[in-house]
């Protein structure tokens, strides 16, 4: 049988092809063409089961649904319409036709809250303005106002609305009841651990005002650390005095994360990780995470053995870390151990992360201050705090404040058993401005210090860890200037600092964009605190977009240098340019 060319059989599947999509784009015809017209307007369009309800089905065998009465029709789309905001439409019959006219659409014009306590107030919602008036807002305007109640003591309160379409308010009646605080949560008996391995991840403090966002972020911290697949907490408002319960989903103990995000400053960057998160009857945790880029390569494993009930907040962390470097002036490829000795402890006001042990690493450094293989004994020590807002809106930054502090000593290596110590400090704060919700102006500030004590011994100087240079520039502190492009030269700075501001504008743009000002400054100087008189200046501008897959940020700053020109400053001062997806200030 003579078959047809290949060409022939190419065209006819274009052509299959070409008719199917065409038959899923043509729109559907409606159930109630020629029976339904809006006066001055091109119409609406309805769904399938709309139109059905509202004009019945021609091919129906049953005589109810092919000829709807004149006032279903009126009640119908007259309901219909209210969904979508017309709350004043003009219903008449002529010809056999429904004619409409919709009217125009009702916004909510003010929200008046009835019966609040008076810290509900510390925040101002605006979420309502410019939101039609329809029964979506009114759910979004309830469901803020419980939850707004529960964040400050009232986890049994009662909310009802009552909107008047005439004058376009919302009234909110508020029954708070009585004000709670945190009690011994009550559990399963099927939960997985003990009552004290489960109270390892409380962000809230037993006896303090009852506030539904600590119980989120425990919830988030076991789920985060694999401990549990899912968890929530129950207000139980029935029982007399109020009682907490806490409900868990186990899942398997081992997790697997996968992700990726990128930047014009290292392009595609990945990550991933791996941990068994229960062994033991203590829940201790085995993990393994990798990062990838053109420019930094890691892999670390480590486990967090929490080797007793009566402390259960403190834990072991060895960690063996492999890493290779390819920065602009360092090249070096590291390998490292350190048994640390770690805990968290949550305050009323927030969280104390510390750890603190010995280390020993070895270096093999291909391009930086001096080539070659060197060994370092280590002490390491580190302290952060973060308030509880910064943690809660980690996802969506805009309140709250951390802090880091952590030191560096060698105590002895191939050259001097003499100190050597660095220290860095680092922060961020940011400021909802007004306290409004959802926020109207977001300020942040960001800091950092760092600086290596060491003996004015040269040798001493030049045969440091390659990570006690410290370079700046890029997306992290000075926004005008290239990735880790200060200090000019190729040799890093023993002291550096930076600072910088930031005002982004949540509702400028339309909702998800963020336009942003900032400025950053920077100093750097040769060691012991001491800084030198160059101001490295970078004001910009640029836009945040909040994806469904990561906050995406890009901005635009030129670089200054003031006062002193250090030498290369010549080309130093230019526009730059930064993208990125995954990163926040």
């Amino acid at each position: 049988m003579r078959r047809p060319p290949f060409a022939r059989l190419v065209l006819f599947a274009l052509i299959c092809v070409s008719l199917v999509l065409v038959g899923c784009t043509t729109p559907r015809k409606s159930a109630c063409e020629g029976k339904l017209q809006f006066d001055g307007q091109s119409g609406f369009q309805f769904t399938e089961n709309e139109d059905l309800l509202l004009c019945g089905d021609s091919d129906s065998d049953a005589d109810g649904w092919k000829n709807i009465p004149f006032s279903q029709r009126e009640f119908m789309v007259r309901s219909y319409l209210k969904t979508r905001g017309y709350h004043h439409t003009s219903v008449r019959f002529e010809n056999d036709r429904l004619i409409v006219d919709p009217g125009v659409k009702s916004r909510i014009r003010n929200v008046e809250f009835n019966g609040a306590p008076p810290q509900f107030f510390d925040v101002g919602y605006v979420g309502w303005r410019g939101a039609l008036l329809q029964s979506a807002s009114l759910d979004d305007i309830e469901s803020w106002t419980n939850r707004r109640l529960h964040e400050v003591g009232y986890p049994c309160a009662k909310v009802t609305l009552l909107a008047n379409t005439d004058t376009e308010q919302v009234q909110v009646t508020i029954d708070p009841g009585k004000p709670e605080v945190f009690p011994v949560p009550t559990y399963d008996e099927s939960r997985p651990f003990s009552e004290t391995v489960m109270r390892r991840y409380d962000a809230f403090q037993i006896d303090d005002w009852y506030d539904e966002r600590l119980t989120n972020l425990t919830s988030s911290r076991m789920a985060q650390d694999g401990v549990v697949f899912k968890s929530y907490f129950a207000p139980d408002c029935v029982s007399d005095p109020f009682a907490l319960r806490h409900r868990v989903a186990v899942g398997e103990p081992r997790l697997l994360r996968l992700g990726v995000g990128a930047s014009t400053e290292e392009l595609i960057f990945f990550k991933g990780s791996w941990r068994n998160t229960r062994l033991g009857s203590g829940a201790s945790k085995f993990y393994v995470d990798a990062y990838a880029s053109k420019l930094r390569q890691s892999l670390q494993v480590g486990t967090d053995w929490y080797f007793s009930n009566k402390i259960p907040r403190w834990y072991l962390q060895p960690i063996a870390l492999a890493e290779r470097i390819d920065e602009r002036y360092q090249e070096y490829f590291s390998t490292s151990v350190s048994p640390l000795l770690a805990n968290r402890i949550d305050f009323s006001a927030g969280t104390l992360e510390s750890k603190f042990g010995p280390g020993i690493s070895y270096e093999q450094t291909f391009d930086g201050v001096v080539a070659g293989g060197k060994t370092y004994y280590r002490l390491e020590t580190e302290f952060r705090f973060s308030d509880y807002p910064f943690q809660v809106y980690a996802g969506d930054p805009r309140q709250g404040y951390t802090l880091f502090f952590a030191t560096t000593t060698i105590a002895k290596n191939r050259y001097t058993t003499a100190g050597i110590h660095r220290f860095r400090i680092e922060g961020t704060a940011l400021l909802n401005l007004g306290h409004y919700d959802p926020p109207q102006v977001i300020l942040g500030t960001r800091f950092g210090i760092r600086s290596v004590v060491v003996p004015p011994d040269t040798s001493l100087r030049d045969n440091l860890p390659s990570d006690f240079y410290s370079f700046l520039g890029g997306e992290q502190n000075v926004r005008g200037f290239g990735r880790q492009e200060l200090p000019l030269g190729r040799k890093g700075a023993l002291s550096s600092a930076y600072l910088g501001f930031e005002a982004r504008f949540p509702t400028f743009l339309p909702k998800g964009f963020d336009p942003l000002l900032f400025t950053d400054y920077a100093w750097m100087g040769d060691g012991n605190f001491g800084f030198d008189s160059t101001i490295f200046f970078s004001p910009g501008f640029g836009i945040r977009y909040l994806s469904p897959i990561g906050a995406v940020r890009t901005t635009v700053a030129h670089g200054w240098v003031l006062g002193p020109n250090p030498q290369g400053s010549e080309d130093a001062e230019h526009w730059q340019f930064f993208l990125s997806l995954g990163r926040e200030f």
